[in-house]
């Protein structure tokens, strides 16, 4: 489970990418970058993605208040993994995915009180909470249990795999129509490409031409199955969604 877990923190900051997972060894007088890792996710727990300094078009706007907050909070998360993936990509001569590295993702939690966590309190405490995952993880295993359901997904997989090898930046959205998956919402607006920026923050901006909501979520099992991840991270998920489903033993969330 500690390789499954683990594996789940590297996978959400790779959301949006297919890049391929790292951890830490730190040189003498070197700076841990887990800590720097650390650092950007508490910058980025910060960042005001309230509904009132997001800029989007006229669609977010015009559908129903529920949808309307289920996909701020999706396009939240995706802001925030992809600002997250970038410090990855710049560090990724120093990081290596490694399990020894695990004992330096404990919170900052009382003596008595880190003993009770579990792999799962840990990602959530350090990861999904800072970083208010908690409906992508929803939406990921949703997607999940769609592709599942349909009988050729192994060759829908491998056909997109194969385009997605030939050409990484290929158009997401008619990549993952074409193989005919289910929409997981009703809202077109979860279907179409969206542009995004903040209105107090111009490095934070979401240029997505060729994907949508819809179509980054499907397209992540798609990166896992190319991994060779697929089912770990499922796992994983799945016990981070009964995690939080069931609380926190110590009332840290």
């Amino acid at each position: 489970m500690k390789r499954k877990l683990l594996a789940l923190i590297i996978s959400l900051a790779l959301a949006a990418g297919n890049s391929g997972a790292m951890a830490f060894q730190p040189e003498k007088g070197q700076r841990q970058v887990l800590d720097l890792l650390f650092e950007k996710v508490a910058q980025l727990s910060e960042l005001n993605l309230t509904p009132e300094n997001m800029e989007f078009n006229d669609a977010v706007v015009t559908c129903p208040p529920e949808t309307a907050e289920e996909f701020l909070k999706l396009i939240a998360a995706q802001a925030r993994l992809s600002v997250l993936m970038g410090f990855i990509n710049e560090h990724r001569n120093e990081l290596l995915f490694n399990a020894a590295t695990l004992g330096t993702l404990l919170p900052q939690l009382p003596p008595d009180a880190a003993p009770t966590l579990d792999m799962a309190d840990q990602i959530i405490l350090q990861f999904v909470k800072p970083l208010q995952l908690e409906r992508l993880v929803d939406a990921l295993l949703r997607a999940y249990d769609a592709v599942m359901a349909d009988a050729d997904w192994g060759d829908k997989f491998f056909r997109m795999s194969e385009e997605l090898n030939r050409t990484p930046d290929c158009d997401l959205n008619d990549l993952i129509g074409s193989a005919g998956f289910p929409h997981l919402w009703k809202d077109s607006i979860f279907w179409e490409c969206q542009d995004f920026y903040l209105k107090d923050n111009d490095t934070v901006i979401l240029s997505q031409a060729s994907t949508s909501v819809e179509s980054w979520i499907y397209s992540f099992w798609v990166r896992r199955y190319m991994e060779g991840s697929l089912s770990m991270v499922h796992t994983a998920l799945q016990a981070l969604q009964n995690r939080l489903a069931e609380g926190s033993p110590i009332g840290a969330w």
